[in-house]
């Protein structure tokens, strides 16, 4: 017995195509919904802190040009405060807070921070501040440059053993 291969037509009398002529034009526009999904939407760099690369300037000239870039970080004021200060210091966390407000002429809430890796003394940075309940480094190996956001103003910068905050980032994938 033979079968005869009977077209499939469409209500309105067209022949209906393949479906084996549709699997390529499926995958094909899979491909391009998914690269789509990678570029659009972004124009930054993908991290809460690329509103403040435009501050590396104000920062690099804070610290004199001198040192190497570890990080750039967008924090709260209390965050900033929490990391820097040890917990039984719970007065000098709100010292930091009001020492900043103080310098920017206003409350702050959100701060630009960028961390320089080198030697640094007091005298080599602008605007150079202590952490209340810290000791007070002469010379020190990290430099954290604190500025308002969104206005980029220079509020401080604090010459320290140790990076206050986590400045770098992990990327799965990246080798």
């Amino acid at each position: 017995m033979s079968r005869e291969h009977v077209a499939r037509r469409w209500p309105s009398g067209q022949r209906a195509p393949r479906i084996g002529a549709l699997v390529p034009a499926a995958i094909l526009l899979g491909i391009m919904v998914w690269f789509a999904g990678c570029t659009t939407a972004r124009n930054a760099l993908g991290t809460p802190a690329s509103v403040c690369y435009q501050a590396l300037p104000v920062a690099r000239s804070a610290v004199g040009g001198r040192g190497r870039f570890v990080g750039v970080r967008l924090v709260s004021t209390a965050t900033l405060a929490k990391r820097a200060i040890p917990a039984n210091l719970a007065a000098e966390r709100a010292a930091v807070a009001s020492l900043l407000d103080q310098r920017a002429g206003a409350a702050v809430h959100d701060l630009c921070v960028v961390a320089y890796s080198g030697s640094y003394r007091p005298s080599q940075v602008q605007k150079y501040a202590t952490l209340p309940g810290r000791p007070q480094y002469y010379l020190g190996p990290i430099a954290v440059v604190v500025m308002d956001r969104p206005s980029n103003k220079l509020l401080a910068t604090f010459i320290l053993p140790t990076k206050p905050l986590r400045f770098s980032h992990y990327f799965v994938g990246a080798g």
